[in-house]
């Protein structure tokens, strides 16, 4: 037997819960609101922008916090990056000669030769930087940029005892501790997001 809608009269077919004309909750249905009450589609869809609003409220107030490691690895960073790109502000001062106690320049350098290195430095502690970023903000990107950036410096060393430069001892060891991060950044892996 064909039900029909409280709200608009029209019949439908047997078993219907919801009327084809009007979207009303047909009252065969154990779920039919009382008479003056929302047509289904409009109650379905609020409860819908209720729900995504809810759940995008939620996601942006729900940000991951770095693992320890990675906040003081970050944090390093940082402070290397701004080191970095001070000393390559230093390096352009103009001057005949110039003393640094850094292993891999010389104490003397010609003004073209310590722009180019400045160029470079600065070059390193903007890229030291972006990696300072990637892994405080938990990016996926971060740690790749982490291994290139300590496979550079470990090339670098490399390149520095081939051709007989001192890079010092404490250099050896920073870079030393760099790789040994490598394996606890990959363990926590899966906190980061692409």
């Amino acid at each position: 037997m064909p039900i029909s809608c409280p709200k608009c009269n029209i019949f439908n077919p047997r078993g219907a819960e919801i009327c084809g004309e009007c979207g009303w909750i047909l009252a065969s249905s154990p779920a039919s609101p009382p008479r003056g009450s929302q047509p289904a589609h409009t109650s379905q869809s609020s409860a819908g922008k209720a729900d995504l609003t809810g759940a995008s409220v939620s996601s942006r107030k729900e940000k991951k916090k770095a693992p320890f490691s990675a906040q003081i690895l970050s944090g390093v960073l940082w402070v290397l990056s701004a080191a970095l790109i001070a000393l390559s502000i230093f390096l352009v001062k103009p001057g005949k000669s110039i003393t640094l106690p850094i292993p891999l320049l010389p104490s003397n350098l010609p003004y073209a030769s310590r722009m180019l290195a400045a160029l470079l430095i600065l070059a390193g502690g903007i890229f030291t930087l972006i990696v300072a970023y990637g892994i405080s903000s938990l990016k996926r990107w971060g740690l790749k940029a982490y291994l290139s950036w300590v496979m550079i410096q470990v090339v670098l060393e490399i390149l520095a005892r081939v051709y007989r430069l001192k890079p010092g001892t404490y250099l050896s060891a920073v870079i030393l501790a760099e790789l040994i991060v490598i394996p606890l950044l990959w363990k926590m892996k899966h906190r980061f997001s692409a």
